[in-house]
């Protein structure tokens, strides 16, 4: 459903909100308790973007977020920190390279997280005024965006390292960048389903995606877990009360789902014993993997002690990239459950055209399934019965 017939679904799109609707439905069909938490967003569309050196048509992808444009003009090379402080930039089209797009940067106004190198990227491209900015991406195989900020105020797109090549060997034409977006305000909602009272477990998963993906690995495949424990615990519940959080917003720049549901107070230590996050599990040929975060010990060697007949689900090392870490920032011990892979090799995949189902197991997404039921009621966590 999410992957074939809705297909990508950035928050406050048309495809987000067709999943909001199918995993409300399903939650009620179970006879859940739902809330759809709504909050306002934007809905970001593009239309077109044309790229040209000269006569030569270069491919390229619209950064998410940026505003329209047409302009030709003399294209300016800035490689480092130091080439784009002393370019001259005024009315030019900027194409950022090496140090500078290395990687994605992060959005100003990321709620929980401010990297000052990339905040000054920002500021000076702005300062300086260009007409417009091409990123070129380190990857050959997909121009993964470079940018992803509502905030920026520049049009922006971003090319391949070979597309950046084939824009380098013609120096002295000037680049026509063509950029035909839509931008609306619009509302979205967190979808959650609750049973039960008192002191609760939360488990979570994303709904959304990044533009220009259909995002099975990330994360179809969360959802689809979660779906199935919600089944699962509608069927035979767990000792204490619990809730299911499809959170709308990962992979907005804002995070804004995240943001309104923290602000409800939801996230709350006095009211959630455990919080546990599934966010890209099925990976093809390779394991599921649960890390740990402010956990005790007791809880930990109870989690280790359950998941031990499930060889497809190992311990992994603690990242800090998903939803489980806005319940750790109010002391809530949690746990996430993601691919136990490289971060090279779940990246090759990620946040691309290729995230189809095609590189899904979704015998290895059950067995998951199988061992964090397990995991949940295998611990003696406070709370009434229901």
């Amino acid at each position: 459903m999410l992957c074939t017939e809705i297909g990508e679904r950035p928050t406050g799109s048309a495809g987000g909100r067709r999943a909001e609707e199918y995993i409300g439905g399903e939650l009620e069909a179970l006879g859940y308790a739902v809330e759809r938490q709504e909050f306002e967003t934007r809905n970001w569309t593009v239309e077109e973007t044309i790229c040209r050196s000269g006569e030569e048509r270069v491919p390229v992808v619209a950064n998410p977020y940026s505003p329209g444009c047409s302009v030709t003009a003399p294209a300016v090379w800035v490689g480092s920190m130091n080439d784009l402080r002393q370019a001259d930039l005024a009315g030019k089209i900027v194409i950022a390279h090496g140090d500078l797009t290395a990687e994605p940067l992060m959005p100003r106004n990321f709620r929980f997280y401010q990297h000052e190198p990339h905040q000054e990227i920002a500021r000076v491209l702005e300062e300086k005024a260009p007409a417009a900015l091409i990123t070129i991406s380190p990857r050959s195989d997909y121009p993964v965006p470079v940018i992803i900020d509502g905030d920026f105020p520049l049009p922006s797109c971003t090319v391949t390292s070979p597309a950046g090549d084939r824009l380098r060997s013609h120096p002295d034409d000037p680049v026509t960048l063509v950029i035909k977006t839509r931008t609306d305000r619009t509302e979205a909602a967190n979808v959650i389903g609750r049973r039960g009272t008192g002191k609760r477990v939360v488990l979570s998963a994303h709904l959304d995606t990044k533009h220009y993906t259909p995002g099975a690995l990330d994360n179809a495949s969360g959802v689809a877990a979660l779906l199935l424990l919600a089944r699962r615990f509608a069927e035979r519940p767990p000792a204490i009360g619990f809730e299911f959080v499809f959170f709308n917003g990962e992979e907005c720049y804002a995070v804004p789902g995240e943001g309104t549901y923290l602000d409800a107070g939801y996230a709350d230590p006095a009211k959630v014993a455990l919080a546990i996050n599934i966010d890209g599990i099925g990976l093809l040929d390779h394991r599921s993997g649960i890390s740990y975060y402010a956990c005790p010990d007791t809880m930990i060697a109870r989690a280790e002690l359950a998941r031990e007949p499930y060889a497809d689900l190992e311990r992994a090392e603690p990242w800090p990239q998903g939803d489980h870490m806005i319940f750790l920032m109010q002391g809530i011990p949690s746990m996430a459950i993601s691919a136990h892979a490289e971060m090279s090799v779940i990246e090759r995949v990620i946040h691309t055209p290729a995230d189809t189902l095609a590189g899904l197991d979704e015998a290895l997404i059950e067995r998951t399934v199988d061992a964090v039921e397990a995991i949940v009621r295998a611990l003696d966590l406070e709370g009434p019965a229901r």
